[in-house]
């Protein structure tokens, strides 16, 4: 998928919502000395399917913040945290989030790409916050 797309009026159309209520945010997942990195993961599945990378010591960052800290934004300004051959976007909009994550920094292309109803998105957040304060 094209990270043009960011720019058409119609952008959530190409998402797909077949994982919409099975995916869940709660996995942290120990890296060593890395501390704990966070996953989308797909329960239906068993797998991960977006991660953040190169948040190191999750843990201890979830543990100080708020709902309203969270990695989300809009369409017109998406949350965009990129590092070295990753890059994830994830914005809300209507009842959904939506999430995309490639291989590079600025991406021209994102290989993967799925929505969670913002509701449980929203959920699962509040869950992870509050199992670490």
């Amino acid at each position: 998928m094209s990270k043009d797309i960011l720019n058409m009026q119609n952008v959530t159309k190409s998402f797909q919502d077949g994982m919409s209520n099975r995916v869940i945010l709660a996995k942290l997942i120990g890296r060593g000395n890395w501390g704990m990195n966070l996953h989308y993961f797909n329960q239906s599945l068993n797998k991960k399917i977006a991660s953040f990378p190169w948040w190191d010591n999750a843990d201890k960052d979830i543990s100080i913040l708020c709902i309203s800290d969270i990695p989300l934004g809009t369409l017109r300004n998406p949350f965009n945290d990129c590092e070295q051959s990753w890059q994830i976007l994830i914005w809300e909009k209507r009842d959904y989030v939506y999430i995309m994550q490639g291989d590079d920094p600025c991406c021209s292309e994102f290989h993967i790409w799925f929505r969670v109803r913002k509701e449980n998105c929203l959920a699962e957040w509040e869950k992870m916050i509050n199992n670490f304060h």
